[in-house]
């Protein structure tokens, strides 16, 4: 077996506060794994000193500067030789021990393949990369058997190389697709062609298996709440992929990450102090983090919020969600019954 020797959560300046979530849920499960933030300066420099002064984790920077839609992922296939990594999207939450039902697969990546047939894989090429398109490029391409969302998966670094991904990728800053228009914006489609590639000639070994759940998919009601406080959920990766609102209130099945920002929030002991620190520090804030007019006002407060809530709570003496000693006859809210 082939144990995940840490979790790698890629980030920018605008999600990280989402980012700061999945390390929660990763610790809540897997208190001692190592957790590395890959930063991604392409909406603007950010700190993230409080998530590795309260939760030990470290950070590091995505080699292109700025690197562009999720090509750190792709950076971090050779970066780190031998390597065992889960590889996470800072939009997602672990809602149960994830690390440990994988740990049991021989293949260098373990995937989470898409809940699809294959006779309907052509729906897919959309999000992913047109089949016959690549086939005028590449003479030796076959239809892939399966396609899987590169948010969240297992990788052994070294398996594959950079120069596996220069005929579909100019290694520029950002780095760029050299075909748009036969691969979806960002990293997912050139991933899984070049895995799939790879696998075929017997380079590289791939376990397709269930252990995600998009956040717009009906399977997600399977998550409960009340599962997760007691530490018995299944294990799967809730992924809240695609567009995001504003506000956290209205994610689809906001208690889930709710819990997880309080645990969140447990640990840090002066939640006021990185918001302040940063209004003083900041001569002129980087536009670039937020969206203008009301939305970006939105953003902020979903910063502030929870800091606020924290510090009342623990100037009052007052317990955290987390801190809830779970009772087995607590019942399920009705937004999990509805699955929103």
């Amino acid at each position: 077996m082939k144990r995940v020797e840490s979790v790698c959560i890629l980030c920018t300046a605008r999600d990280v506060w989402l980012a700061r979530i999945a390390v929660a849920s990763v610790r809540y499960w897997s208190p001692e794994i190592p957790i590395t933030l890959v930063k991604d300066p392409v909406y603007g420099r950010f700190r993230t000193d409080e998530v590795e002064r309260a939760w030990g984790v470290s950070s590091t920077d995505t080699l292109a500067q700025p690197c562009g839609w999720g090509f750190g992922k792709i950076e971090l296939l050779f970066r780190f030789p031998g390597r065992r990594l889960l590889i996470l999207d800072a939009d997602t939450i672990l809602c149960g021990d994830v690390i440990g039902a994988l740990d049991d697969s021989d293949a260098d990546f373990v995937v989470s393949v898409e809940q699809i047939e294959a006779a309907r894989l052509d729906e897919m090429q959309q999000y992913y990369y047109w089949f016959d398109a690549v086939l005028e490029l590449d003479a030796e391409f076959a239809r892939p058997r399966s396609l899987f969302n590169s948010g969240h998966f297992v990788a052994t670094s070294g398996v594959l190389h950079r120069d596996d991904f220069d005929r579909w990728l100019r290694w520029s800053s950002p780095v760029e697709l050299r075909y748009p228009d036969r691969f979806h914006p960002g990293e997912q489609g050139v991933l899984n062609y070049v895995l799939d590639f790879a696998e075929r000639r017997g380079r590289a070994t791939v376990d397709r298996r269930h252990f995600a759940i998009l956040s717009s998919s009906p399977e997600l009601t399977r998550i409960r709440l009340e599962a997760i406080r007691r530490r018995v959920s299944e294990p799967f990766v809730v992924h809240y992929n695609g567009r995001k609102p504003e506000l956290l209130m209205k994610f689809p099945r906001r208690e889930l990450l709710a819990f997880f920002e309080r645990v969140y929030y447990s640990r840090v002991a002066s939640p006021l102090i990185e918001p302040l620190r940063r209004a003083i520090l900041a001569r002129r804030p980087d536009r670039r983090m937020t969206r203008p007019g009301l939305r970006g006002w939105l953003e902020i407060s979903r910063e502030y919020w929870p800091r606020i809530r924290r510090a009342i709570e623990m100037a009052a003496g007052l317990p955290t969600w987390s801190d809830r000693t779970p009772c087995s006859s607590e019942k399920p809210r009705e937004t999990e019954r509805r699955g929103r």
